[in-house]
């Protein structure tokens, strides 16, 4: 990938290995060698080249390069500084960023934002964007909850402060996805559970039990997968957790979205057999 603009080159010359096959034209001074079909992480440099000296990869386009998100985007999304006017393409969009608010990239290829100012940009587009960026990128061990902190406080302006402030706290204490973080806040909190513990790994065991009412000896599982390989991973531990004394239930996305008053119910009504004093609390739904 190379801009020809500068470089001595004349437009005959430029004419000729392009009709040659040597070269691949994408827009007038903006060529691609060797010629043929572009992969995606080329499509981001040209956006970059066009985007000129300091520009870089963000958004989604940064998510997918930091393997935050799985997918690639339709268009690609690119910062240029202030000042810079670049007018965008069908597949390329350039946006200005102001000064200081995010920090210098790191010596990635393509350049893009680090991965605490990628999650902070994403979650601009609200609550469920959020919590899902948030404990993705925990989960996956690309930032912490501090750097995610450290990196809202140098924002001087930022929509939904308080809100990804409760997120990064939530995932500090283990709540590390979009189905954990409902679990808490639609089950738990909304009807006076106990407080569960989060991520919390079985002795001799490489496994994460998702929810540990420790003193009452009751494991809830998350289900955020289908299909028979996980079902009969699910029906091992379930298994393993019976034969350890330990109760376990298990939910599901629909359940926990969908039909939580009957979740907290259900556990509250095994708490109560493990001996827990207190009963399950009524959130608003509850009364509908």
């Amino acid at each position: 990938m190379a801009r020809s603009w500068g470089c001595g080159v004349s437009e005959k010359v430029l004419e000729r290995v392009v009709s040659s096959g040597l070269f691949g034209r994408i827009e007038r001074g903006l060529f691609a060698f060797p010629h043929g079909t572009l992969p995606w992480e080329g499509w981001v440099w040209a956006g970059i080249l066009l985007g000129g000296p300091d520009a870089r990869a963000a958004g989604l386009t940064a998510a997918k390069l930091l393997r935050l998100a799985d997918d690639q985007p339709p268009c690609i999304e690119i910062l240029t500084p202030t000042g810079t006017t670049v007018s965008t393409r069908d597949w390329v969009s350039f946006r200005r960023e102001r000064p200081g608010v995010r920090s210098i990239s790191t010596r990635t290829e393509p350049p893009c934002t680090r991965i605490e100012d990628t999650v902070l940009d994403l979650c601009r587009l609200g609550q469920a964007a959020a919590v899902e960026w948030i404990t993705a990128a925990i989960q996956r061990r690309l930032t912490s909850p501090e750097a995610l902190q450290r990196a809202l406080h140098r924002r001087k302006r930022m929509p939904h402060r308080r809100l990804i402030t409760d997120i990064v706290a939530d995932a500090a204490d283990g709540v590390h996805s979009t189905l954990e973080y409902h679990y808490r806040h639609a089950v738990e909190l909304a009807h006076d559970l106990p407080k569960g513990k989060r991520q919390r790994t079985r002795e001799a065991r490489h496994e994460f039990i998702d929810v540990l009412y420790e003193k009452y000896a009751l494991i809830v599982e998350l289900d955020g997968h289908r299909g028979h390989v996980g079902r009969l991973r699910d029906r091992r531990r379930d298994n393993a957790h019976t034969k350890t004394s330990s109760p376990s239930l298990r939910y599901g996305w629909t359940e926990v979205t969908q039909e939580s008053c009957a979740v907290a119910l259900e556990v509250g009504e095994v708490l109560i057999g493990q001996g827990w004093p207190g009963s399950p609390g009524h959130c608003p739904n509850c009364l509908r």
